[in-house]
């Protein structure tokens, strides 16, 4: 073994990479140069490889090692030594081998052959052809001859020993004596330890034969046991047999019982549907009952008012009737008072005339008497008492005046008793006519109270208690249609939980993350739901689908790729979780030939779904024929090269597997409640309109029953102004009669 090629790159002086140019002779090599011209580095290179001298390297000395000259700084370097393993030396089955040494400013690896290699790797490879770090001189390096020559025989002599390896065995030879030394140490030791051994042993001994007696004990124990064991196991053994086939027995029941409770099961959905019905109907019964109470409750409040109103207008009939007696009965005592006064009045009147006769004639005589008394006088008296004519016809004119004054005076008196007694008249008859006037109020009002108020009362009491009637059954419509339509909301909400419930969580919250995107995007009609959402499939075959389908029920049917793009892009930027969309764009239906034979059925046939949808129900289903019998599943398989399965759900690939066994009814359930969640939203949607049309005429019938309450205020108001007015003239008429 020799070293034949030696690689430089970075290392000291050697920028770039630096070879030699023919390999190196397995003998003695000599090289030669001036001064700098990089002997030293070159050998230093191939001890930067294989001597321990350049062993653990510091950063700095790592970067020390790096080229430092002009251009751009040397980051790495690396000497690589190419060996001629012809002789095997090196445990290497090659007869080349390439040891290279790389260094950075933070690195410092080895490599085999091109391979990574640690640093221990490397040293055990060459210490195992003899570079061992207990002998360094295999490199005898610069001045290390002329010091040979320089040195003491002692000193010569132990360089003759490291160089032989004597010395190595010197070393070991003390490293020997020094442990036998510890071995004499411990050899004593050992002795204290082996005599306190003997008497453990005597005591062990003893313990030992105890030991061995009830081992012997033991033994005859465990064969008793065994022995025991045995027998019961047999006979456990013998009782698990007929257990098992007890069991084997119970579990051909179980299956039969199973498929029966599974038909009882979807007859116990049915009848939980009926019940649930029922429990609505129940309900609905419930609310009509405590509606028809509250009914019967208004009704008897009517009643109760219209007691109160009938004792009102009984009273008001009574009060009428009794105000009418007595405005006959004052009617009748004012004619006879009337009657008493004309008469009073008349009396009056001829009193009236007679002391004014009387009075006249008394005024007469008094002016007769008056005259004559003049007269006397003026005959009494003495015309000589005048002086002249002058003054007797100035003192008669005197007289002649006093008398005219005295008569004017009477005459005014007798005017003023006539004017008297004409007022008195007109007095008479203004209050006869206020009477009347008064007697024809109170008629024309009672005739009004009975014929337009009362008419029109009883009118508006039909109306309003003909569209309370209407509110009422409005009202009662209503709420039987919002309980149905509860009913079937709720059913409807149970049902989609039910069918959620039985898709893996993930692909359940990216279905639903991705219609809540579709609904806020206004994208229903790129997107049209699950492949589960547009089949229906009979009862009879939802098994056989529903197995066949798979997972591939939730897959989501879209427009295009454009659509779906988006989709899975949304899924994948949220981590919603898991969904396969099925663009409508990339399915070809292509027609298939289908073999004619009884009892089989091609899956697709008895599929209903939308035209848009028939692609991807091919896709899916039409591999896929249902057959009457495993045997014919068996039989169509190979023939046609068909997937085939059976109402069970016992499937036959068209690669020959055989899947099958008892099916729990209870697991395909999901296209039984897709349909059924189908018809509780339909029915959801039918009522929906008809609620909003019945709280459309609710409003309107409140609307008018509020119109026809204010009009009934109003003529209760109108009635209740002409009961005071008539009340008032009742009140007046008498008041007539007394002035």
């Amino acid at each position: 073994m020799y070293i034949k090629q030696v690689l430089i790159r970075g290392f000291k002086t050697y920028k770039e990479q630096v070879s030699l140019t023919e390999d190196l002779h397995c003998g003695i090599n000599v090289v030669v140069g001036v001064n700098g011209a990089g002997k030293s580095n070159f050998f230093n290179a191939i001890l930067f490889v294989i001597s321990d001298h350049f062993g653990t390297l510091r950063a700095e000395t790592r970067k020390s090692l790096l080229h430092e000259g002009s251009g751009p700084a040397v980051l790495t370097a690396f000497v690589e030594l190419v060996f001629d393993n012809s002789d095997q030396r090196l445990p290497v089955d090659r007869d080349e081998v390439r040891l290279r040494r790389t260094i950075g400013v933070k690195k410092d690896d080895y490599s085999l052959d091109g391979r990574h290699a640690t640093r221990s790797e490397i040293l055990s490879l060459l210490e195992s052809s003899g570079f061992a770090r207990t002998n360094p001189y295999y490199v005898v390096q610069q001045g290390r001859v002329s010091e040979l020559t320089m040195m003491n025989d002692s000193r010569r002599l132990e360089l003759l020993e490291e160089i032989s390896g004597a010395s190595v065995y010197e070393e070991k030879k003390r490293e020997s004596q020094r442990v036998l030394e510890e071995v004499h140490a411990r050899q004593q030791k050992i002795s204290d330890v082996l005599a306190t051994l003997a008497l453990r042993i005597r005591s062990l001994e003893e313990e030992q034969r105890e030991l061995v007696e009830y081992q012997t004990l033991e033994r005859e124990r465990k064969c008793i046991e065994f022995e025991v064991t045995d027998r019961d196991w047999r006979t456990a053994q013998n009782q698990i047999d007929n257990i098992e086939h007890e069991r084997r027995e119970a579990t051909s029941q179980l299956q039969v019982k199973q498929r029966a409770a599974g038909l009882l099961h979807s007859k116990l959905q049915e009848v939980e549907a009926e019940l649930s019905e029922a429990s609505g109907q129940q309900q609905r019964k419930v609310l009509q009952h405590r509606e028809n109470e509250r009914v019967l409750g208004t009704r008897h409040e009517q009643v109760t008012r219209l007691r109160l109103d009938v004792l009102e207008r009984e009273r008001c009939a009574a009060e009428n009737e009794r105000e009418r007696s007595m405005a006959v009965d004052e009617e009748e005592r004012i004619k006879a008072e009337m009657a008493e006064v004309k008469i009073q009045l008349k009396q009056l009147e001829q009193e009236l005339l007679e002391s004014s006769a009387a009075r006249r004639e008394k005024l007469r005589r008094k002016q007769v008497i008056q005259a004559q008394h003049h007269r006397f006088l003026a005959s009494q008296q003495n015309p000589s008492h005048h002086s002249s004519v002058q003054q007797r016809n100035a003192a008669l004119g005197q007289e002649v005046t006093g008398f005219q004054l005295r008569r004017d005076k009477s005459a005014k008196q007798l005017q003023d008793c006539d004017e008297e007694i004409r007022r008195a008249d007109e007095a008479a008859k203004a209050a006869a006519t206020s009477i009347v006037r008064h007697r024809e109020d109170v008629g024309r009002l009672e005739q009004e109270l009975s014929s337009t108020v009362a008419l029109e009362l009883q009118r508006l009491e039909k109306l309003i208690e003909d569209r309370f009637e209407q509110r009422r059954q409005l009202m009662q419509e209503s709420e039987r249609l919002g309980q149905e339509w509860d009913v079937c909301e709720r059913r409807a909400t149970q049902l989609r939980h039910r069918i959620e419930s039985t898709m893996p969580r993930p692909q359940r919250n990216a279905i639903h993350e991705v219609k809540r995107w579709i609904a806020s995007q206004g994208l229903e009609q790129r997107a049209y739901g699950t492949l589960l959402d547009n089949i229906e499939v009979p009862q009879a075959y939802c098994v056989a689908a529903e197995s066949t389908a798979g997972s591939a029920l939730f897959n989501l049917l879209v427009q295009d790729d454009e659509i779906a793009g988006q989709i899975v892009s949304l899924v994948r930027r949220g981590s919603l979780g898991n969904i396969v969309c099925t663009p409508l764009n990339r399915l070809r239906h292509r027609p298939r030939q289908y073999p004619l034979i009884d009892g089989a059925t091609p899956l697709v046939n008895v599929i209903s779904c939308p035209d848009w949808a028939k692609s991807a129900v091919h896709q899916v289903f039409g591999n896929t024929i249902v057959c009457s019998t495993l045997e014919l599943c068996e039989e169509v398989s190979k023939a046609h090269g068909l997937d085939t399965i059976t109402l069970d759900g016992d499937k036959v690939s068209c690669l020959g597997t055989l899947t099958g066994g008892y099916q729990d009814p209870n697991r395909f359930l999901r296209l039984s409640l897709a349909q059924q969640l189908r018809q509780a939203e339909a029915q959801v949607s039918n009522l929906g309109p008809r609620l909003a049309e019945l709280e459309v005429q609710t409003n309107d019938a409140s609307e008018g029953l509020d119109s026809l309450h204010r009009l009934r205020g109003k003529q209760q108001d109108e009635r209740f102004r002409m009961r005071a007015a008539q009340a008032a003239s009742a009140e007046a008429a008498p008041g007539a009669d007394a002035q």
